[in-house]
């Protein structure tokens, strides 16, 4: 035979080859060693996925709930486009329990053998795999312990002093259930249909049969109702998905369900219920040192939602190459166990990774000997509480952690808490990430910290020291520094411009005791405003005008008030902080509490305030008018604001202020006090007016154009 013909045929043979390999690839190895062993009417459950599949990383929306939005739109837009085939074949091949699972675009059903190799022929099949069965993970008791230790070691209690305890937050936990009727669970559910699901169908409203799935609950969000602390995030709210049956058995379709429950609870794109923190204390617990990516997609999709998930690292030690799956994808973040020594758990699982051979665990976290929620039994246990061992119980302290974070510091992105999560984590056993301790030890204050780097970088300690000592003429005290950087943090979680927090800082820093207490000259008085604001100091042309105002009856409040919304303090902190992207109802609010209380507002009552003139932009002008009146006039009859013993030039100076976010004018200052003075018009009046101006107007078409925070 010619040597071109005999190349020829090879060539044909390799080609043909190769496309068999390609044709025959949907069908999994597992797979097909099953429906080797079956004969055609015998029945198997697989998962079914397609290759066409929604780009979830197209959407980078700043806003969280809106990015969801789109995302959870686009995978069940493409799955209802794509598998539309895939149904019909199904239902005529009689098949059982078909479940669409979008969040990966695929379908699991039970169907017969010769249905299953029917489908390789199918156009767009990307993979036809096991529906694996799936055990849950057993609670391992532990010994007494010395309570709280667990809570202290990451370093929690610094972040409640601080008044970050996870509000604001939701937490949620894919486990054997949750007993909601827990002392220190049953407040801090957020209830409704949109906060439990059991694909198993078994109970409709929160159940756990074995108690994991609460005792990692409690560590994540539970309180003190037992007399000692048990969560991390004792502020947050929880939901929670029962993978598991009550004979503790699930599935990875039922998996797959959970995951995508999470990403839309009430099946509606157009609302924003999804958690911030997944819990996953669970693993394939028989494939150790396996790469198994059979949840991938999942961990993808929820956090390019803007969802932190963590997984516990596996009980597989303490010999290395024990990782498990899901806790070895490289989208994970895996959590070892340490003992109270801050010693790594024996049985703790080990590395590297079997997924690329990375560093495994992530990093480590309490997980022997934690005192944590046990099951009530129906009211019969009156002493709910246990001690536990494992990784599954030191996982939910890194999730308690990222709700921490997520509460103090809304913007966080995932990778962003990740990152200050590992780069801030006390450094255990060899020096550096290693394959014992991953990262090292969560601590929660420190990560806040490291937080604050990566959103503000140096800037916002440099400014804060300088307001220490351009104004109060010395070194921040112990402690003063961390608290005024943590205001700070409060602020910016609570959505209002970072410039506006300064703003009040200084204020409060200039009307302070101490400051007062200098009695400075008016001309060193104006100095110190330029200093602290502008960052300069001040030609004697500048001083001179100031002081020209403050004889003409401006009191010192107004000139400050003039250098807080200067454009040049403006412009300044613009440039460190960048543009104010905030939403105008929020400043709304903190102008309230700074041009009337003089602080910062408390997070209880700026939310309350908040959701008032929300409700409101929804309804129309009018009635952001009416709110915007109100509330002013609630914060002026205020007892904090009497206390304040008010004359009528700090009364209308306060109305410049507050409402119409500058300094006063000397005109119309003098015409507002000459006016009250004279008894023309009454303070109300007088604060009817300003809420009435053309000015204030402005502000309340701002609040339109906005827009009604709908979803």
């Amino acid at each position: 035979m010619p040597k071109l013909i005999r190349l020829a045929i090879t060539g044909y043979l390799l080609f043909i080859y190769s496309v068999f390999v390609a044709y025959a690839g949907s069908i999994s190895p597992e797979t097909q060693r099953v429906l080797q062993s079956l004969a055609p009417h015998e029945e198997l459950s697989v998962i079914i996925t397609l290759s066409d599949k929604a780009d979830i990383h197209l959407f980078k929306e700043r806003d969280r709930s809106l990015r969801r939005s789109k995302m959870i739109k686009a995978l069940k837009g493409k799955a209802d486009l794509t598998q539309r085939p895939l149904r019909i074949f199904l239902q005529n091949r009689m098949a059982k329990r078909i479940t669409p699972l979008w969040i990966i675009n695929g379908i699991s059903a039970t169907l017969r053998a010769e249905a299953v190799r029917e489908l390789e022929s199918q156009p767009g099949i990307e993979q036809i795999r096991l529906d694996e069965i799936i055990q849950a993970p057993l609670v391992t008791y532990g010994t007494s312990a010395v309570p709280e230790w667990n809570i202290s070691a990451i370093q929690a209690p610094e972040l409640w002093n601080l008044g970050f305890t996870g509000q604001g937050v939701v937490v949620a936990g894919m486990d054997t259930g949750v007993d909601v009727n827990h002392p220190d669970l049953l407040n801090r559910w957020r209830g409704g249909n949109n906060s439990w699901y059991d694909p198993n169908g078994q109970h409709a409203t929160p159940h756990d049969a074995s108690g994991h799935g609460t005792g990692t609950m409690g560590i994540m969000v539970g309180g003190s109702a037992g007399g000692t602390a048990i969560g991390v995030a004792p502020g947050a709210k929880w939901i929670a998905v029962k993978i598991y049956n009550d004979a503790g058995v699930s599935s990875s379709s039922i998996i797959h369900q959970g995951f995508q429950w999470f990403l839309d609870p009430d099946d509606d794109p157009n609302t924003d219920d999804a958690p911030d923190i997944v819990n996953n204390s669970w693993g394939l617990r028989d494939n150790v040192n396996e790469c198994v990516l059979e949840f991938q997609d999942d961990i993808q999709a929820l956090r390019a939602a803007g969802i932190g998930v963590t997984f516990s690292a596996g009980n597989a030690g303490p010999n290395p190459s024990t990782s498990i799956s899901p806790a070895n994808n490289p989208e994970s973040l895996a959590v070892g166990s340490v003992d109270s020594s801050l010693h790594i758990e024996l049985q703790s699982s080990r590395g590297p990774s079997a997924c690329g051979g990375g560093t495994y665990p992530t990093m480590v976290a309490p997980g022997l000997n934690v005192r944590t929620s046990d099951l009530t039994l129906g009211g019969t246990n009156t002493n709910p509480y246990t001690i536990v061992s494992g990784t599954s119980f030191s996982a939910p302290h890194v999730a308690g952690t990222m709700a921490l974070l997520r509460g103090a510091l809304s913007d966080l992105t995932v990778s962003e808490m990740e990152s200050v999560l590992t780069q801030s984590a006390l450094d255990l056993g060899t020096s550096g990430p290693d394959n014992d301790y991953g990262y090292g030890l969560a601590d929660a204050f420190e990560a806040y910290l490291e937080a604050h780097q990566l959103l503000f970088g140096q800037d916002i300690y440099d400014i804060i020291v300088r307001y220490y000592h351009d104004i109060l003429g010395r070194d921040p005290e112990p402690g003063g520094l961390e608290s005024w950087i943590a205001e700070i943090g409060r602020v910016n979680s609570l959505g209002i411009d970072i410039k506006g927090g300064f703003a009040t800082i200084t204020k409060v820093f200039f009307n302070s005791e101490e400051y007062l207490q200098k009695n400075k000259a008016d001309s060193a008085y104006v100095e110190d405003l330029y200093r602290s604001f502008l960052i300069r100091v001040p030609s004697r042309a500048e001083i001179d005008s100031w002081i020209d105002l403050l004889m003409e009856g401006i009191r010192r409040d107004g000139i400050l008030n003039h250098f807080a919304f200067s454009e040049e303090f403006g412009l300044l902190l613009e440039g460190i902080f960048g543009m104010n992207r905030n939403r105008p109802e929020n400043d709304l609010v903190n102008d309230f509490y700074r041009g009337f209380l003089g602080r910062l507002p408390d997070t209880e009552g700026f939310n309350y305030w908040l959701q008032i003139v929300r409700n409101t932009q929804c309804l129309g002008s009018e009635q952001v008018w009416d709110a915007s009146y109100q509330m002013a006039f609630e914060f002026v009859h205020s007892t904090e604001y009497a206390s304040q013993n008010k004359d009528n030039i700090g009364y209308v100076e306060d109305l410049y202020d507050g409402i119409l976010r500058r300094g006063p004018d000397i005109e119309g200052l003098n015409f507002w006090v000459t006016s009250l003075v004279g008894e023309t018009f009454t303070r109300d009046q007088v604060l009817n007016f300003f809420v009435d101006s053309p000015e204030f107007q402005q502000r309340v078409q701002e609040l339109m154009d906005t827009g009604c925070l709908q979803f």
